[in-house]
């Protein structure tokens, strides 16, 4: 028996004669099956699995699958250099090999990719055809056909263990969503697995660990094996034969454990998952930044817009209005032209295309009861363009090539959906949307499509190539997309198509207004933000009424709702917002689109004017507001359960100056967060302030202490490190801006001044802590004026503009 031992940058003493001390991440795989994990010298994960099918058989290693060569391995990639080694398998005569490569990432911390690669391809593999019909853990495609890695749940002197795995659409934000767990123990009922988990994030006092597909991560599971007690990843145990050299991966990435490799963050999981998400994105080449491309290339990232999504007032509802159109055009011009809203765009849902039975769609254009004079008249008119939203095509479509159109498809008229099979389609269609006003693909019903369709769970290659030939199509046109209804697998994939840059990361905005649902899943987005935030897509919390005193006519029956007719009834007559302020508070911190979706004149321009500059440019923070590590340890260990307990931290960057803003919601206790897990440096003091109050104080603190609260009096706080004696401390705008240090207002710090935009007619108040006290600058801008200094000295503040 031969044992593989794969080092990072330098082994532990004592593991390799003469190897050098400090690192702290070991695999060993051996040629009997499995693999051991070793993080600090200590037992991480011990599996015995290694497997793969072939012939319509499971060869296990140790048994039939066997190993015929064994290699070390070395050299650099996009992701670094690194040190690993293959073993080369057969399985009823069909070569199978396994590898895995350590990578060391510096202060960013370390990665292995495990690889499985069928060199000559294989037939076989399935465990039996695919069944998008029904849902049920016994189907094929919940299985893999191939185990490597393993991973074991072991207790170890590491400590106590916990973990999540990202389970359900929308990564993770549902009422029914992301699982937790207590790692190394007897966990009965085993990890959620198959199509809608992963990844799967475990961490504790000194190690935090990811694990998920990385390559193929559409057309690969992790599913628990009972008999094994393991998580094992490989291709959908639906696929029944794949091409040669096919090849997928799974990264287990360790995450940084210094303070310099964790920033903004304490060191724990919201660091390791970030780590991960820009190891992915470097390894596939997509930008590494937040949001991905740089919000210049996203103009519904950077400004105020108006949403009609699920929940919206004009849901499959026109009012008094005779169609959307008209409907939105009053909306430009009583808020927008009268009110002075300055919303820039608009989001059309799924009413404005042609459906067939089955609720697919058969034509992706406007219908005449809805767009009557077409989308591209209505964009002339106001100058917005559209966040268009699309769902899953119909076996009906008139661009099959099976139904008279232009273009292939896979139709399958059992599941009552198509999917397109080439590029030329999605060129098309992003060409020709663009002209008429598209400037972001909303790709909905994510989910639905790619397993309600035989052909993407049963090919090893359809699902990737389905999303990256819309992204292909969408980036020769400028176009972004949003990802909605996404599972965890779509978020990881989207590092391979570089036009995502946004993803909807909770339940839709009905689930709250409609008042039946007390958790309100809609507002609970902190830990699926974590992974999306990590992948680089801004986090969308859907629309939201900003106004707490607009409702429904009161007359109007509940029977008829969702239709498309004039004259319709909404669908949620007697719906409701209570609690505006934290809505629009969620929705700018998030980082994702800020679309308020009240009826013609009812938003609160007031509300609206927190989260944005005059001329709708949205002030957000640097990095999305994301599930506190503590929140986290909470619920796996099931003291906050679903819906209670809300605590999220976003962070700003300016110059060298980092700030928290801190939103918390139906808090069950109170919580003391200390300067360390808000990742600032424990020797010193806080600046706190309160986001709700407006900027009139602040309070030097050794930690931040949150009571119990609901959604009517949540908390919005503001921290920095404070500064030492004699020195001044930035606050930020006055206004009560829900982000009043935003990098979008404010371009850099010096010792006792601030650089800032503005627009003409925008007057900016800007507060430094000098003292003791809050010292307030006015900047006026003028007309033709964009840039201002608002600086202190001996305690008395100015500005020039």
């Amino acid at each position: 028996m031969r044992w593989w031992h794969i080092y990072a940058v330098a082994a532990v003493a004592g593991w390799l004669p003469g190897a050098v001390t400090g690192r702290r991440l070991h695999v060993a795989c051996i040629e009997q099956g499995g693999c051991t994990i070793q993080i600090d010298n200590q037992t991480w994960s011990v599996s015995i699995v290694t497997s793969a099918r072939a012939a319509g058989q499971t060869c296990v290693a140790g048994k039939d699958l066997l190993p015929t060569d064994s290699t070390l391995i070395q050299g650099s990639d996009s992701l670094g250099a690194y040190t690993g080694a293959s073993i080369a398998w057969t399985c009823h005569g069909q070569k199978f090999e396994t590898s895995n490569r350590i990578y060391d990432l510096g202060a960013a911390g370390e990665a292995a990719i495990f690889r499985q690669r069928w060199p000559e391809g294989a037939t076989g593999t399935a465990f039996g055809p695919a069944n998008p019909s029904k849902v049920s853990e016994d189907n094929a495609q919940e299985k893999v056909i191939s185990a490597f890695p393993s991973i074991t749940p072991a207790l170890s002197s590491l400590g106590p263990q916990t973990a999540l795995i990202y389970w359900n659409q929308m990564v993770g934000g549902m009422a029914d969503g992301t699982k937790y767990y207590k790692w190394g123990e007897n966990i009965s009922a085993g990890l959620a697995g198959g199509t809608m988990a992963g990844p799967l994030v475990v961490w504790g006092e000194s190690t935090s660990v990811v694990v998920a597909p990385i390559t193929h991560a559409m057309e690969m599971n992790m599913v628990w094996e009972s008999a094994t007690n393991s998580y094992s990843a490989g291709p959908l145990g639906s696929i029944d034969a794949l091409p040669v050299n096919y090849t997928v991966e799974t990264m287990l990435f360790l995450g940084p454990n210094s303070a310099a490799g964790c920033a903004p963050f304490k060191c724990g999981p919201n660091a390791a998952v970030r780590g991960f998400g820009q190891a992915v994105r470097t390894y596939t080449g997509k930008d590494t930044g937040f949001p991905a491309g740089g919000y210049a290339a996203d103009p519904t990232l950077q400004n105020l817009g108006y949403y009609s999504d699920n929940g919206a007032y004009y849901y499959y509802y026109t009012g008094k209005y005779d169609s959307f159109e008209t409907a939105f055009k009053a909306v430009h011009d009583t808020d927008q032209v009268q009110r002075q809203i300055p919303f820039k765009y608009l989001q059309i849902d799924s009413y404005w295309y042609f459906k067939g039975k089955h609720g697919g769609v058969t034509n992706w254009t406007a219908t005449p009861d809805t767009f009557p004079n077409g989308l591209s008249h209505l964009s002339t008119e106001t100058g917005w363009k559209y966040v268009a939203h699309n769902r899953f095509w119909s076996d009906k479509t008139v661009y099959a090539k099976q139904n008279g159109g232009a273009f292939d498809f896979i139709v399958e008229p059992e599941n009552n959906k198509a999917i397109p099979t080439t590029q030329d389609f999605w060129d098309w269609l992003m060409k020709s949307s663009k002209e008429w006003g598209m400037a972001v693909y909303e790709q909905d019903w994510l989910h639905n499509e790619w397993e309600g369709l035989n052909a993407t769970l049963s090919s090893p290659t359809l699902a990737t190539e389905w999303l990256q030939q819309m992204g292909s199509g969408a980036a020769k046109v400028g176009v972004p997309i949003q990802y909605c209804m996404a599972y965890g697998r779509h978020t990881v994939a989207s590092a391979g198509v570089p036009a995502v840059n946004q993803i909807r990361a909770s339940d839709d905005y009905a689930t709250g207004v409609k008042t039946t649902d007390p958790m309100n899943a809609n507002l609970y987005v902190g830990t699926s933000s974590i992974l999306a935030a990590a992948m680089g897509l801004a986090p969308s919390k859907d629309a939201f009424w900003s106004s707490s005193t607009e409702h429904y006519p009161l007359s109007l029956p509940e029977s008829g709702a969702g239709t498309r007719n004039k004259g319709s009834p909404p669908r949620y007559p007697f719906a409701k917002e209570h609690y505006p302020e934290v809505q629009a508070a969620v929705a700018v911190l998030s980082c994702g689109p800020v679309g308020p979706s009240d009826a013609v004149g009812e938003a609160n321009a007031s509300l609206l004017a927190r989260t944005c500059r005059s001329d709708g440019l949205l002030l957000k923070p640097s990095y999305p507001a994301t599930s506190a590590d503590y929140v986290l340890d909470q619920r796996a260990a099931g003291l906050w359960t679903p819906g209670h307990g809300e605590l999220n931290v976003a962070y700003s960057t300016l110059s060298s100056t980092t700030f928290a803003t801190i939103i918390a919601m139906d808090l069950p206790e109170t919580v003391t967060l200390t300067a360390e897990d808000l990742g600032f440096d424990s020797a010193g003091s806080l600046l706190v302030w309160d986001g709700r109050a407006g900027l009139t104080s602040a309070k030097v603190a050794s930690s931040v202490t949150l009571s119990t609260c609901s959604k009517a009096d949540f908390h919005l706080l503001h921290v920095t490190q404070a500064p030492t004696a004699g020195n001044v401390g930035f606050l930020g705008e006055t206004g009560g801006k829900f982000v009043p240090h935003s990098p979008m207002r404010f371009s850099s710090l010096g010792a006792s001044s601030a650089q800032l935009s503005g627009v003409s007619g925008e007057t900016v108040e800007v507060g430094f802590w000098v003292g003791g006290k809050v010292a307030t600058a006015t900047c006026a801008f003028a007309a033709g004026k964009t840039s201002a200094t608002a600086s202190v000295a001996n305690g008395v503040a100015s500005c020039a503009v």
